[in-house]
């Protein structure tokens, strides 16, 4: 039964990434995306908005669901336990009070920038793991 859902799965995932990257603020048909992608010498503006805008989100989308998948895989194979959550572990906690200090010391420590928030609160979810 699983290996049927995967299967249909697959071509679904496709259509919707052909979806994504088709619709917008600006529609563009299916040919004009291949010709956007395949011809690297063009430079109309839809072949700017796919190269340059829609396709590195996309592929943005997908590497965060595989790292996503890949990290509650590991939480789960760690604890033996298939319904393992971030909270059993204490990596939501940590991550919450990383957030909650760098939302303190904001005016303290402006150099660093908007990364702080997500540096410290990573830094901090791997301390309380």
């Amino acid at each position: 039964m699983n290996k049927w859902i995967n299967v249909l799965l697959l071509p679904l995932s496709l259509v919707f990434c052909l979806l994504y990257l088709t619709t917008g603020e600006t529609f563009l048909s299916v040919q004009e995306l291949w010709t956007s992608i395949t011809d690297l010498t063009d430079v109309s503006w839809a072949s700017v908005v796919v190269r340059e805008i829609r396709l590195p989100r996309l592929l943005l989308i997908i590497l965060t669901g595989a790292s996503l998948a890949v990290s509650g895989f590991v939480m789960q194979t760690l604890v033996a336990n298939p319904m393992a959550d971030p909270y059993l572990l204490g990596t939501s906690s940590g991550a919450s009070l990383g957030a909650t200090i760098s939302v303190l010391m904001h005016r303290s420590i402006t150099f660093i920038g908007t990364a702080f928030s997500g540096l410290l609160s990573f830094i901090i979810a791997l301390l309380a793991s």
